[in-house]
């Protein structure tokens, strides 16, 4: 259920707390910061990064940097603190002007701690060990709280991490993690605002349930301009599907040659082709099933493909929306009434804490 706090006019306020590393406890308050902007990205590996104005030095050595947003009601009856992120903190510049010290630090979410790490040896996940667990003990391992939906997807062949040019190579412990939960049909990892790795499984975004509704009248705190794009290029009409094991490879494929479709090779007078790779296949999956199954998710991923179609970018005044997130968009000024999922989010740290959503619709054209 939706916070009808956050349709009502509020005042913001920040907060930027120094968080312990090793014990995950706020230790103080951090004062001279003035502002910033946090980005989360769905298309990025480490999920959400952040930069913040500050004046004279920033030096909180390997701990945290939490931000909050205290919002309080115009009326001074009500009030909400919500945890906008939690960082890992880089100074690279400060600026001398006379007695007047003042920086840019750049933030990243936690899961750069995983991206800049890797296995020091050979990292093996035998068959039958779970594929959502694994990943979960990597990033234990490195120090990190983890929630993870349950799962009991197993792989049916080891996999081997951590040698150059070993059956399942990658370059960094983050992309290994990934690699198991996509076996497993999950997200990629990503960040809560509290620093905590959250493991999810995936969804399809017209099953996910709206979060929010924005939609003219009283309380919609959009800004009366918006972006609304449909990206013809980006639309696939063959798709390519491999799944590769140690001891077979085998390759699907899905072709819209449909004269009465818009997006066929035939319509649009070329190819325009998407592949997708994946390691592991059900134990004792024949030549033939495995050509089926490939062929199977290669139609099921070009039907998918046409699902994200139109790109919105707003503005909007502080909603509790995340990336991934399924929204309601209707307006009748700008002629649009469809449902998205957000992809991109920038929060900027000032009045009103304005958000610029980028969202995609998951609805036919």
């Amino acid at each position: 259920m939706a916070d009808d706090f956050w349709r009502g006019r509020f005042k913001a306020s920040y907060r930027f707390m120094r968080v312990d590393r090793r014990t995950g406890l706020e230790t103080g308050k951090v004062g001279n910061i003035t502002g910033g902007t946090i980005t989360r990205n769905q298309d990025t590996s480490v999920h959400e990064t952040a930069n913040i104005d500050y004046v004279g030095s920033l030096d909180i050595g390997t701990d945290l940097l939490r931000i909050y947003l205290d919002a309080e009601s115009t009326s001074g009856n009500d009030s909400r603190t919500v945890a906008l992120g939690t960082f890992l903190v880089s100074t690279p510049s400060i600026e001398i002007d006379g007695a007047k010290r003042s920086g840019t630090a750049d933030l990243y979410g936690r899961l750069r701690e995983l991206a800049d790490d890797d296995f020091d040896t050979a990292y093996q996940v035998d068959a039958g060990e779970n594929a959502v667990a694994k990943a979960a003990a990597i990033a234990r391992a490195a120090g990190l709280t983890v929630v993870a939906d349950p799962s009991t997807y197993t792989l049916t062949a080891p996999w081997t991490f951590g040698v150059s040019g070993g059956s399942d190579s990658v370059s960094d412990k983050l992309s290994a993690i990934n690699k198991l939960l996509e076996a497993a049909g999950f997200n990629a990892a990503y960040t809560d605002p509290m620093g905590r790795v959250i493991m999810s499984r995936y969804t399809a975004q017209g099953q996910r349930p709206l979060v929010w509704d924005f939609s003219e009248g009283e309380g919609c705190h959009v800004l009366p301009q918006a972006t609304d794009e449909l990206d013809r290029l980006a639309i696939s009409n063959v798709v390519h599907v491999d799944y590769a094991t140690q001891e077979s490879s085998v390759r699907g494929t899905a072709v819209d040659d449909d004269p009465d479709s818009e997006w066929s090779t035939v319509s649009v007078g070329r190819r325009i082709v998407k592949s997708y790779s994946y390691s592991s296949l059900p134990e004792g999956t024949t030549a033939d099933q495995a050509q089926a199954l490939a062929n199977t998710k290669a139609l099921e991923l070009l039907k998918s493909a046409r699902s994200i179609l139109r790109r919105i970018t707003f503005t909007t005044m502080y909603v509790p929306i995340s990336v991934g997130d399924a929204h309601g968009f209707e307006s009748s000024t700008l002629k649009i009434n469809r449902r998205y999922a957000a992809r991109k989010i920038d929060i900027s740290l000032k009045a009103g804490c304005p958000m610029k959503i980028e969202s995609r619709n998951f609805g036919e054209v």
